[in-house]
């Protein structure tokens, strides 16, 4: 136990959970608020919670971020059934299905972006190459019927 209480891992430890799915829980019954990496207490959390601003070094590139300790009583307080457990290990997969597939996504998105801009490069090298032979090709034509017509005139 930190020295201001439980953290979210130490009472999963104690419950069976992963501390996401302690945070999901606790948000879900109202005692913190936000996402992952943003969490705050709510009025009904600070009764049994505590933040603290957290660092991993005192130069002036460290990491900061405010964790959340939790008083002993909070284990009797928050409700965890099999079933409770089962429903938020099944949005949390969910959850990071939707993360993969939208990162997914994303990816396809900028690679079909990157060949649209590849295919458009190539067609108009294509297009000027076309446009120069048929100029000469007509330049040749306009000379060859020039030179057709004078023979033919001869």
């Amino acid at each position: 136990m930190a020295k201001w209480g439980l953290a979210a891992v130490e009472i999963g430890n104690r419950i069976g959970a992963t501390a996401q799915e302690v945070n999901r829980l606790l948000v879900d019954q109202g005692f913190l608020a936000g996402a992952p990496g943003a969490y705050g207490l709510t009025e009904k959390g600070t009764t049994f919670g505590v933040e603290a601003l957290k660092s991993n070094s005192n130069l002036p590139q460290a990491r900061t971020w405010t964790a959340t300790y939790w008083r002993d009583d909070i284990l009797n307080e928050l409700v965890v059934t099999p079933e409770r457990l089962d429903s938020v290990r099944a949005a949390l997969k969910s959850e990071r299905l939707a993360r993969s597939v939208a990162r997914m996504a994303e990816q396809n998105a900028a690679r079909v972006a990157e060949q649209a801009v590849q295919t458009a490069a190539v067609a108009k090298v294509a297009a000027v190459r076309v446009t120069t032979r048929n100029a000469l090709v007509c330049t040749a034509g306009v000379v060859v019927a020039r030179e057709s017509a004078t023979a033919s005139t001869n």
